[in-house]
C-alpha cells in the first residue's frame, strides 16, 4: 500500500514529472523573453523557443569547424547541393554564418580591432542527375543564386566520362528494381563524382550535408557489410580517405528532426529530385533494404526511451580506428583500405572467411570445390570473376558480384581507365 510520507516513491515520481513539465513550459535559455517554447529536440532536453533554437543551430554549425581545426583560413571548399532537406539547410546555415562573420569584420574595422578572417570561401555545385529535367536545373540554379556564392551546374559526363556513363547506365538498367545493392553502389559512385567535382573546382575540401542520424545509420550498415575499419572516417567530421580531397560534414551533430524544424522556421522548401532509392521503393513498395532496416532500428531506440542513441553511436565511432598496415591497398570504389590475399583460416579473420564461403556457396556448381581463400576464381556463364584483379575490397566485391553482365563490363572499363576518365 502507498505510504503517506513525503519520501514515498510515488511522490518522487510525481515530483519528477512535475519538474519535467515545468521545463517544457518556458524556453530554457531565454526564460521566455524571446517567446514561448515551440519544440523539444530530445525527450530529455528542455524546451526551446524559435529564436534560441535557430541561434543554437548556427552556433553548433560554426563550432563544428572551430573544434576540428581541419579547414584552414582562406581556403576554398566545394559544397555539394542536391536540393534536398540537408543540402538546403547546409546552404542556409552557410549564408547565415558567413554573413554574421562579415558584419563582425566590418565592426572590427570601424573600431580598429583585430578580428579573425573568414575561415573559407564556399563554391557551390549541383551535379546534374541522370533523370534531371531542364526545369529542375533552372530551379536549382535559382535556389543557389540567391546565396551570393559562386555556383556551378556540372554534368557528370563532363566531370568524369567513365563514372558518368556508369551511373547513367545504372539508373537506366532494367534490373534496377530487382537488385538490392544498387542504391549503395550508386552512393559510392556519386561520392566519387563529388570528389572529381571538387578537384575541377580547385578545392581541397568537399562539404556534404550528412546528418548525425544518417551517419549513425551508416555505422550500422558498415559494420554489417564488413566495413568496420572505415567507420571512424566515414562517420566523423572529416574523412581523409581520398588523398587529394578531404570530405567534411558540418551537420554531423544535427539530427534529422532538427533539420525539419529548421527548414520549417526558415521557410525552406526542398527541391525533390530523382533518387534511385526512391524509384526502387515506388516500384516495389514492399522492398526491405539494409539501410532502411538500420534506420528503423536506430529511430525506434531514439524515440522509444533511449534519446541519446544517435549521440552514443557517433561517440563510439570516433574511438574506433584500425591499425595501419604496410600491406594495405585501397579499394577502387569506396577507397577504403584492406589487406588483399590474407589467409582466411586465421581465427581472427572468421567473418571474412564466412562471407567468402557464403558467396562461393551461392555460385557453387557440381564440378567445383568450395574455396578457403579469396585467391580462388569462380566460373559463371563462361566468364571468370577475378574481382578486378584484387582492386575491390571484400565488401565492394559483393556489390560487384550482384551486377548483371552488361553493367559488369562497364564497371570493369570504368575502373581500369586513366585518372582523367578516358577509357
Amino acid at each position: 500500500m502507498c505510504s503517506t510520507s513525503e519520501d514515498c516513491s510515488c511522490s518522487t515520481a510525481r515530483n519528477k514529472v512535475a519538474i519535467q513539465g515545468h521545463r517544457k513550459k518556458q524556453c530554457a535559455k531565454c526564460k521566455g523573453s524571446n517567446g514561448p517554447p515551440v519544440l523539444v529536440i530530445r525527450s530529455d532536453d528542455p524546451a526551446l523557443c524559435r529564436s534560441c533554437f535557430l541561434n543554437g543551430c548556427a552556433h553548433k554549425f560554426k563550432s563544428a569547424f572551430g573544434k576540428s581545426h581541419v579547414v584552414r583560413n582562406d581556403c576554398k571548399v566545394a559544397v555539394a547541393i542536391s536540393g534536398g532537406l540537408s543540402s538546403l539547410t547546409l546552404l542556409h546555415l552557410l549564408k547565415q554564418v558567413i554573413s554574421v562573420d562579415r558584419r563582425h569584420l566590418l565592426t572590427a574595422v570601424i573600431l580598429r580591432l583585430q578580428h579573425s578572417k573568414r575561415r573559407f570561401t564556399p563554391k557551390l555545385f549541383y551535379l546534374i542527375e541522370p533523370h534531371s529535367s531542364s526545369e529542375e536545373c533552372d530551379a536549382m540554379a535559382a535556389a543557389v543564386q540567391d546565396s551570393g556564392f559562386e555556383y556551378h551546374l556540372l554534368n557528370p559526363i563532363k566531370v568524369h566520362l567513365a563514372l558518368g556513363r556508369l551511373r547513367e547506365a545504372l539508373h537506366t538498367s532494367p534490373s534496377l528494381s530487382v537488385l538490392r545493392n544498387i542504391p549503395e553502389l550508386d552512393i559510392w559512385i556519386r561520392q566519387l563524382l563529388f570528389v572529381e567535382c571538387a578537384k575541377q573546382l580547385g578545392c581541397d575540401f568537399l562539404c556534404l550535408g550528412d546528418t548525425g542520424t544518417r551517419l549513425a545509420t551508416s555505422f550500422f550498415v558498415s559494420v554489417i557489410e564488413g566495413r568496420g575499419d572505415q567507420v571512424c572516417g566515414g562517420t566523423s567530421f572529416s574523412d581523409e580517405r581520398y588523398q587529394d580531397v578531404t570530405i567534411i560534414r558540418p551537420l554531423y551533430e544535427f539530427q534529422t528532426k532538427e533539420l525539419v524544424f529548421y527548414a520549417r522556421f526558415c521557410r525552406l522548401e526542398p527541391l525533390i529530385s530523382y533518387n534511385v532509392v526512391t524509384d526502387a521503393v515506388l516500384e516495389r513498395p514492399g522492398i526491405t533494404s539494409l539501410p532502411r532496416l538500420c534506420e528503423d532500428f536506430l529511430l525506434q531506440l531514439q524515440f522509444g526511451g533511449f534519446p541519446s542513441t544517435t549521440q552514443t553511436v557517433l561517440s563510439t565511432c570516433s574511438k574506433i580506428a584500425s591499425p595501419e598496415s604496410s600491406a594495405s591497398v585501397r579499394c577502387c570504389l569506396c577507397w577504403g583500405t584492406y589487406v588483399p590475399h590474407i589467409r582466411t583460416e586465421n581465427p581472427h579473420k572468421l567473418a571474412l572467411a564466412s562471407m567468402e564461403y557464403s558467396r562461393a556457396a551461392s555460385n557453387f556448381k557440381s564440378d567445383q570445390t568450395l574455396p578457403y581463400s579469396n585467391e580462388a576464381k569462380f566460373e559463371e556463364d563462361g566468364q571468370f570473376n577475378i574481382n578486378l584483379d584484387g582492386q575491390l575490397c571484400p565488401s565492394c566485391s559483393m556489390l560487384y558480384a550482384e551486377l548483371p553482365n552488361e553493367l559488369k563490363q562497364l564497371f570493369d572499363a570504368t575502373f581500369s581507365s586513366d585518372p582523367e576518365g578516358n577509357t
